[in-house]
């Protein structure tokens, strides 16, 4: 089965408008840790995005984002992680076939690992939507800290839920 190319669009878009965010960021800035976040920094949120993508796409066949290699250059140096998604965005666009991986993962600090077996699609399709939710965070960060920046419309907001307000605004105009 082929990886759906919408599934593959969302997370382009949703890496694009990381990138674009980073870019426009001083290392300090982006590297500022913010009372808003309590402690952390915008970069630590983009580190821990990429990270997540970077088990799912450099495993051995067993996904696991608990044991993720924290690369510390992702959330100090701006360039670095705008050329780290950029890597990411092409190496999805690169992919064609679905295939079945087995995620370990921990539910609780008490349990041992587990496993359950994913498929690439339904880990492409999480990753959305925990970018999402940490773009949302980041959005907070950049409202309160860093208020000269431009987002753009959507950014930190699900797709389903920018669908929903759609309609919600569509049902409104008609029915005036």
């Amino acid at each position: 089965m082929n990886i759906n190319k919408h599934l593959k669009e969302a997370n382009a878009h949703i890496l694009n408008q990381l990138s674009s965010i980073v870019d426009e960021m001083s290392d300090v800035d982006y590297a500022t840790k913010l009372t808003v976040l309590n402690g952390s920094s915008i970069g630590m949120h983009i580190r821990h995005i990429i990270e997540f993508y970077t088990c799912l796409l450099d495993n051995d066949g067993t996904i696991n984002y608990d044991k993720r290699k924290r690369d510390l250059r992702i959330e100090t140096e701006t360039d670095f992680a705008v050329s780290t998604i950029g890597k990411i965005v092409e190496t999805i666009s690169l992919m064609d076939k679905d295939q079945l991986f087995s995620l370990s993962a921990t539910a609780s600090y008490i349990d041992d690992e587990y496993n359950m077996t994913t498929t690439l699609s339904r880990e492409l399709n999480y990753l959305v939507e925990h970018s999402i939710h940490h773009m949302a965070i980041i959005k907070i960060a950049i409202q309160d800290s860093f208020n000269h920046m431009e987002l753009q419309p959507h950014f930190g907001i699900a797709f389903t839920t920018i669908k929903h307000q759609e309609h919600v605004h569509s049902n409104i105009l008609s029915n005036k």
